[in-house]
């Protein structure tokens, strides 16, 4: 089953308030609070992209893949499993770990890659 992991991932990015963020960015709040609740059935490819767009990821970020029993197994390299239940990132429970130090290595280190 394909579920949404929107609230997950804007948290993930530092998003203290899901829904007002998406209502910030223009999607109506009867939306934003069925797309956080997991009460849908479909998203609008608007949503999708606004999403992307402002929080700087790409629609394999906002998706989650868990197996359905009653369909059965898939094999190991079905795409799907690309997709599966991940944890939240939490990046500033990380950086409060590091010390100065690590945290410029790091930042260096990602600047570099973005050339």
């Amino acid at each position: 089953m394909i579920n949404l992991r929107i609230k997950a991932l804007l948290t993930s990015k530092g998003i203290a308030e899901p829904f007002a963020w998406l209502v910030k960015k223009g999607i109506s709040r009867y939306s934003a609070h069925r797309l956080l609740k997991g009460n849908y059935d479909r998203i609008r490819l608007k949503h999708i992209n606004i999403i992307c767009r402002s929080a700087y990821c790409t629609p394999n970020d906002l998706l989650e893949w868990t197996p359905d029993e009653k369909r059965g197994p898939v094999k190991d390299d079905h795409p799907l499993t690309r997709i599966t239940p991940r944890g939240p990132v939490r990046l500033q429970e990380k950086i409060n770990r590091m010390t100065e130090a690590e945290i410029r290595k790091w930042m260096k280190r990602m600047e570099e890659e973005d050339l």
